[in-house]
Order: C-alpha cells, then sequence, then structure tokens
C-alpha cells in the first residue's frame, strides 16, 4: 500500500508515481495500482481511497494533462471506516477505475476533488508526473536466407550491461547462433519465445494474442513465431497491427510457449527441426471433455509443462494420472471496450436484426464439430418453448460451412421443417474480432447447448458484455460460469456420436436438458429484466475473476 499522509509536505516514489502532497486536510491512498506500463490500450487500475479530514468528498477527478477520468469513488471501505470513524463518508471513500494509454511518454497528473460545498482542492501539484514506459525493444539484422530476422529485446529486461548489439551486416550460421546464444545467456534469460497459431480465426489464436497483449505491457523480453494453418482463415492485418512488430523466424530464449494443437507436436518438431530440442517447453492445453484425451500422454513427451486455464481440465489430467507439470494460470483476458461500440439500434441495423425483438445468438466453427457444438438443440428448444412469441428471435453466427455441406443442409432443414425461417438468421462469413463482439453486443442472450466445451471463449466475451448466458454446464466454461452469475444447464452423459477423428476416444459427453434451457429461455422472453440483472452480475463476476492484476502475476508463474 501506498499512504500519502500530507501533514507536511512529503515526496513518494513508487515505480512510475513521483507524488507531492500538499494540501494538509487530505488522505490519499493507493492501494494497487495495478498495471504502470500499458501499450496498446491494456487498462491501468487506480484501487484506493481518499479522504478529507473535515468535509465530505462527492467526486474524484483524475487529470493527465489535457484530459479528465471521472473516479468511480463512493466504493464501500470497511476497513477505512474501521481506521477513520470520525471522517464524514469514511466508508464509501474507495475508488476503483481502469485507464487504458495509447502512447507512451510522461502525464502530468493531478487530482481534483469536489467537496460537498462545492469547493475543489487540486491535490497534486502540475510538477508530478504518471511516466508510461514505451514497450522498446532492439532489432537486430543480419544477412540470412530469408532476409532480414529481428532480434528484439525489451530494454526492461536488460539487469547489467547488455553486449554489443551493433547491426550485424553479414554473419554465417554458426557465427549467427553464438550471437544470438550470447544475448539469451547475458540478456534475457528469462525471456519467451511465443510460437503457435497466431494469425487465425481460431479460439486458440485469440488466447495467444490476449497472451502477447499481456507480454507487451509486462518486463519480459519476446519474440512471436506464426506457424501456418492450411485450414483457418487469417485475421485482418489491422489485428495484428500492434503485436507483429514481434514476429521473428528465430528463437531467442530458452522458453518456448506453444500455442497450438497438441496433435501437431511430432509435426512442428520435424517441420522446423530443432525448436523444441534443448529448450523448456509449456504447451498451452485444453480439451472438451473429461476423457479421449489419454492419447496425448505420449504428445506430452515433446514438452515440461502443460498450461492450463481451468479446473475441469487440470483435474480431468490428474485423475487420469498426468505425470507432467500442470500449471494452471488466469486467462489474460481484458473487458471489451464497449465506450467505443455504436448504439445497440445500430447494431442491430448492421446485422439485419430486428430492432424491437429478443435476440438469443450463438456463433461456432464447423471445424470444431457440428454435433459437439450442438445447434440443433437450439432450433429445438426455440420451436418448442418461445416460437409463439412474436418477439423472440434467434441468429447463428457460422464459418467454414463451406466444408461441411451436409451438416449445413442439416441445420438449415431443421429450421425449415420447424417454419422458423423468418425468425433465425444464420450469419455465415468471417468477422473481425470487433465485429464479433458487435454482433454479440446486438444481441440480448447467448445460448451454448454444446457437449463438451475446451476453454468457452464466447461465454466469457457474452457475460464481459453483461449479456445473460445460458449454457451446459460441463467443460472449460464451469471455471467461470455458476448459478449466481450466468444460466448454467444440467445434462447427462450419454455414448458419443461424431465424425471427426480427434474425438475417436472419448467416451461420453454431456447432453443438456432441452427442458430446462427451454424454461429459461421462456422466462427471458417473458421477463427480459431478469435477464439484464443476470447480465451485470456476470459482468461484474468476469471484471474482478480476470482482473489485470491477476493476469499479470500469473506470468511470473511461466
Amino acid at each position: 500500500m501506498i499512504a500519502l499522509r500530507s501533514d507536511n509536505l512529503k515526496e513518494i516514489s513508487f515505480y512510475q508515481f513521483n507524488v507531492v502532497v500538499n494540501e494538509p486536510l487530505i488522505h490519499f491512498h493507493i492501494d494497487h495500482p495495478e498495471v504502470l506500463s500499458v501499450v496498446a490500450g491494456l487498462p491501468a487500475t487506480f484501487h484506493g481511497w481518499c479522504l478529507h479530514e473535515t468535509s465530505a468528498i462527492r467526486k474524484l477527478v483524475l487529470k493527465l494533462n489535457d484530459f479528465s477520468y471521472d473516479l468511480d469513488y463512493l466504493k464501500n471501505r470497511p476497513d477505512v471506516k474501521n481506521a477513520f470513524p470520525t471522517f464524514v463518508n469514511s466508508g464509501n471513500c474507495g475508488f476503483n477505475s481502469q485507464l487504458s494509454f495509447s502512447r507512451h511518454g510522461s502525464y502530468t497528473i493531478s487530482l481534483q476533488v469536489y467537496l460537498d460545498n462545492d469547493s475543489t482542492i487540486l491535490v497534486f501539484p502540475s510538477t508530478t508526473e504518471l511516466i508510461v514506459k514505451e514497450n522498446f525493444y532492439v532489432r537486430l539484422t543480419a544477412s540470412i536466407a530469408e532476409n532480414i530476422v529481428r532480434y528484439q529485446l525489451h530494454r526492461a529486461s536488460l539487469s547489467h550491461d547488455s553486449p554489443d548489439l551493433t547491426i550485424v551486416s553479414s554473419v554465417n550460421d554458426t557465427d549467427k547462433r553464438f550471437f544470438i546464444n550470447n544475448i539469451i545467456d547475458h540478456c534475457c534469460p528469462q525471456g519467451i519465445n511465443v510460437i503457435g497459431y497466431i494469425d487465425y480465426v481460431i479460439g486458440i489464436s485469440e488466447v495467444a494474442r490476449m497472451f502477447l497483449r499481456f507480454l507487451m505491457a509486462s518486463d519480459i523480453a519476446f519474440c512471436v513465431k506464426n506457424i501456418t494453418s492450411p485450414i483457418h482463415p487469417c485475421i485482418d492485418v489491422e489485428e495484428k497491427s500492434d503485436i507483429q512488430d514481434f514476429y521473428s523466424n528465430e528463437l531467442f530464449f530458452k522458453k518456448n510457449l506453444l500455442f497450438s494443437n497438441i496433435d501437431l507436436l511430432p509435426i512442428l518438431n520435424n517441420t522446423y527441426p530443432g525448436m523444441l530440442d534443448d529448450r523448456e517447453n509449456s504447451q498451452v492445453y485444453w480439451w472438451e471433455f473429461d476423457t479421449g484425451f489419454e492419447r496425448h500422454f505420449k504428445l506430452f513427451e515433446f514438452v515440461d509443462e502443460l498450461i492450463v486455464f481451468s479446473d475441469f481440465i487440470k483435474d480431468a489430467l490428474q485423475r487420469h494420472s498426468c505425470t507432467k507439470k500442470i500449471t494452471k494460470l488466469t486467462l489474460p483476458f481484458v473487458l471489451p471496450d464497449t465506450a467505443s461500440f455504436p448504439k445497440k439500434d445500430d447494431l442491430r441495423m448492421h446485422f439485419n436484426l430486428p430492432k424491437n425483438a429478443y435476440v438469443f445468438y450463438y456463433c461456432f466453427d464447423y471445424h470444431s464439430s457440428f454435433y459437439r457444438k450442438n445447434p440443433t438443440a437450439i432450433i429445438a428448444i426455440f420451436e418448442k418453448y418461445v416460437n409463439h412469441f412474436d418477439n423472440a428471435f434467434l441468429c447463428f453466427k457460422t464459418s467454414n460451412s463451406q466444408h461441411y455441406q451436409v451438416k449445413k443442409s442439416l441445420l438449415e432443414k431443421q429450421i425449415s421443417d420447424a417454419n422458423l425461417n423468418d425468425k433465425v438468421l444464420i450469419i455465415d462469413n468471417i468477422l473481425s474480432r470487433r465485429e464479433m463482439l458487435w454482433l454479440m453486443a446486438a444481441s440480448d442472450c447467448f445460448v451454448s447447448l454444446h457437449r463438451g466445451e475446451g476453454l468457452g471463449l464466447n461465454m466469457l466475451d457474452a457475460m464481459a458484455l453483461s449479456l445473460p448466458v445460458v449454457a451446459t454446464a460441463y467443460g472449460g466454461n464451469t471455471e467461470f460460469m455458476n448459478k449466481k452469475n450466468s444460466y448454467p444447464v444440467d445434462y447427462s452423459f450419454i455414448p458419443v456420436f461424431d465424425d471427426m477423428a480427434v474425438y475417436s476416444d472419448v467416451e461420453y459427453w454431456a447432453d443438456p436438458s432441452l427442458e430446462q434451457a427451454g424454461e429459461i429461455i421462456h422466462s427471458l422472453v417473458e421477463n427480459p429484466q431478469q435477464g439484464v440483472t443476470m447480465g451485470q452480475k456476470g459482468k461484474e463476476f468476469i471484471k474482478n475473476m480476470y482482473s489485470p492484476l491477476k493476469c499479470m502475476q500469473d506470468l511470473k508463474l511461466i
């Protein structure tokens, strides 16, 4: 905790803060300056409390250069009330706000305190600065077969004098390897090679990009090696503009962090000889079921550690006597910045959704198993439980259906047979991450009656956007879904029926209760406010569970 009491002039330094307090009646405490170095919009959280000895404070405004930010004040702080029982509003003096900085540099910082008597006090003088550090890296180039290799280092990670990093115009492979090892051994013992599907429209890629953005805000050195996928579409260049400068054809560090399907490890090892040799290899891993992954145990021999994001998969691995080191991390998730979103009516017009309807929404990729994703169950409960409501509407966002024409036709026939063509919209194309969030924000409820789920990123996004989520209570989504913040649907286990070879060893999967799910969606259409209230609880839960502080702390576990 930083305790700044202003009985007389004091100067206290903390990380990037140099704070001078010269107002004798103000008590200002910063409990957790959670993220102090921010890159590309990652939030910096200001959490603490502020008291005036004789007057009640009604508002706090943080001023940075020409920008002003209202702090979310009057939060309950019983600990402060116990410490200062005679002070006005000491029990409601907390603040907890997130700010984003798009550029590095120094910011002149002051705190404007508004009292109940309409007077104001400037707590920090204009000499106080907040420093947002640049995410600095050094590029080295060498003449090699594919032209230029970027050698990247974070300046913050250098704990002592670095070797000469003069640009090398021409080196042979042996000298180049010696040079890279020199950097590894002397400069960046904690560096990470992030390897995997970085550029694609799939869940593992989205998580990799989330992870990279937190690395950018840390003092950990890293480089990125993108692995080509022959079947998945690529994201737009704009979506990777903040991370593409870290892409490299060389691996500079002793630790690899792998974001790819575990089945591909033998192929990657053959395609990129030496990539896994003499390095510490950590594999990001999730699986949709609690059986059927035993064949992965042989593949685990390629890695030293499994990184997981849920107790669901951690417990499943341990039940099956996995001997590999398992490290559970907080998923590096950042709540979407909805302030920049268009209005809901405009979004509905953009996606051709009816303006006054109650819109249920689900999205899935045909590559991820049509039968596991189970969209036909949603059609079934929609037809039986809410079709009679004039304002009930259903939207599916799908991708890669061109490879699965039979299953696509099956879904379309079910919709037609139920006479739901006017109440169901299928958006079958590739959308950017921003457009996916917009489509979700244009909806009223997210429904997933999956039979197995590895991570549940779409459900997490929906809760972060304050949508009520109705979903099978099985899989990675149980990490963040419970009866207090969402609508988990009960299930029973049934034998697996799927034509995807990857699930050939799965013994059983979840069969969600259509009766329970139907009753839930019926009640939501009848009483939309019920869903709004649950959606708000869900967002608050996600905000606390995936705080930037927890995510940044977990980076130290890697």
